[in-house]
């Protein structure tokens, strides 16, 4: 016995239940958006990490300057060589950089520029095992899938922190996620990274593996 199809049954069940997801996706607020809306970038201006060296220089002269003063008044001899310079990260170095009113982008040459100043933290976006195979070297893994705001982790960050976000690249957006987490736990200094681990991979900036 042939089993018969009624095409036409079959067509109509099939553009009924098309219809109903597409209604009910339309009127949910976690639904997926049907046409890919062109992203709306922010981006930090340069003038904010201008500022930030101007005023990190006068710090780092005075700490220099306690330092020398300390030394004399103890009578310590020190070697010309040993002499802490302004470039030395071991000095504290307190962070200047303004509160933004929101996460907002950097491109490469400002993640480079905060990454050299030693006073932000990066936060790889991606799961571990992306994170174990390269990341940026000194950043920490906090996957924005599995985020929650009692991880430890968060706790040994001052909410005064400059905290930048990243994932693969420009096409991700667990990084964009991740930064409004952020800053919903009261982070006021967090960034984007828009290019990602590719651009600063691709750039042969410092870069590391494993956990």
């Amino acid at each position: 016995m042939k089993l018969r199809i009624n095409y036409r049954i079959f067509a109509a069940i099939l553009i009924l239940s098309s219809a109903i997801g597409i209604v009910y996706n339309l009127f949910n607020p976690k639904g997926i958006g049907l046409l890919r809306e062109q992203k709306k970038i922010v981006w930090a201006s340069d003038s904010l990490f201008q500022n930030d060296e101007t005023v990190q220089l006068k710090a780092d002269t005075r700490n220099t300057d306690e330092i020398n003063k300390a030394i004399d008044s103890s009578k310590i001899k020190l070697e010309k060589s040993k002499v802490i310079s302004l470039e030395d990260k071991s000095l504290t170095k307190p962070d200047t950089l303004l509160k933004t009113s929101k996460p907002t982008f950097i491109k490469l040459n400002q993640a480079l520029k905060l990454y050299n100043s030693g006073r932000a933290l990066f936060v790889d976006a991606r799961d571990k095992w992306d994170f174990a195979d390269g990341h940026i070297k000194g950043a920490i893994n906090i996957p924005e899938y599995s985020f929650d705001k009692s991880n430890p982790v968060l706790k040994s960050i001052p909410k005064n922190k400059t905290i930048i976000t990243y994932c693969g690249g420009d096409d991700c957006e667990m990084s964009e996620k991740l930064a409004e987490y952020f800053y919903e736990l009261g982070y006021k200094k967090v960034f984007i990274f828009f290019g990602g681990w590719n651009e600063w991979k691709a750039a042969n900036y410092p870069t590391e593996t494993g956990e």
